[in-house]
């Protein structure tokens, strides 16, 4: 399949492509073949880095896999209990566009105890959002990360987020590796979701 350009921005003061985005467009891209609503578990893993647009590499239902050099981002779930694939590489093209990404707005209405972070109520941000800034927040406060920052690496769920998802969540590290990389798992209203995976960069 031949690559599709796509557009992304740069998150609140951040020079990456910033992994909610690049979920959203996951989501998006596999309805714009028309594989959705998706149903089944979906893995996402954040290989590297990206400071550039993304092309995307997507193979529906049946199609020969057929993975690119340099794939910076890989997203897999299945539609008809066959794996769907979608591979970004990044482009020449650059991130011109900043969008704001208030995260306090977020974080200042959960509760934290230990290495729980919990939300009860709606803030307006999309799931992937909100999920990523209680994750970011509750490592940073029990693993400070110094002079480094912890970087969402790879979502791991059993279904994709949903609308009302984003007012019920328990995010909590429930492994460190080595004050490097963390597992975090997801409840939203009581459901385990997955888990949410988090690795420390230099930025």
């Amino acid at each position: 399949m031949n690559p599709t350009p796509r557009h992304f921005a740069f998150r609140g003061e951040r020079k990456y492509v910033h992994g909610t985005d690049m979920y959203m467009d996951v989501i998006r891209a596999f309805e714009e073949a028309g594989f959705g609503p998706l149903k089944d578990a979906l893995s996402m893993k954040i290989l590297h880095k990206t400071t550039r647009q993304l092309d995307l590499h997507l193979f529906g239902p049946g199609e020969a896999l057929e993975k690119p050099d340099g794939v910076m981002v890989e997203a897999v779930t299945k539609v008809g209990g066959k794996p769907v694939v979608a591979w970004y590489v990044e482009s020449d093209r650059e991130v011109a566009d900043q969008r704001p990404y208030p995260e306090q707005e977020i974080r200042s209405k959960c509760e934290i105890d230990g290495a729980r972070i919990s939300l009860r109520e709606d803030t307006g941000f999309e799931p992937i959002e909100v999920i990523s800034s209680m994750a970011t927040h509750i490592n940073t406060l029990n693993i400070p990360p110094g002079d480094k920052k912890w970087v969402f690496t790879r979502l791991d769920i059993r279904r994709p987020l949903r609308a009302g998802d984003a007012s019920d969540i328990d995010i909590e590290i429930v492994k460190n590796m080595n004050n490097a990389m963390t597992k975090s798992s997801i409840v939203v209203s009581g459901e385990a979701l997955g888990d949410i995976f988090f690795s420390l960069a230099e930025m």
